[in-house]
């Protein structure tokens, strides 16, 4: 798999990378990883894929942080 940013603002940064999809808050310097492997994974990782605009890909990367 190749590694890619999917969306990157002041406040997240969200990457697919062969370890999973990698959500970090750059103001708080954290952050969580979904491995491949996990149920989840593909549905939050079409969710950033196809956000409509900046609005909701961090909505998601909020949501994805909670």
């Amino acid at each position: 798999m190749d590694s890619a940013i999917l969306f990157e603002n002041q406040h997240y940064v969200v990457c697919v990378t062969s370890a999973g999809l990698s959500v970090q808050n750059k103001r708080r310097n954290t952050g969580k990883v979904l491995p491949p492997d996990a149920p989840a994974f593909t549905d939050w990782l079409s969710s950033f894929q196809t956000a409509t605009d900046k609005t909701e890909s961090n909505n998601l990367a909020r949501g994805f942080l909670s």
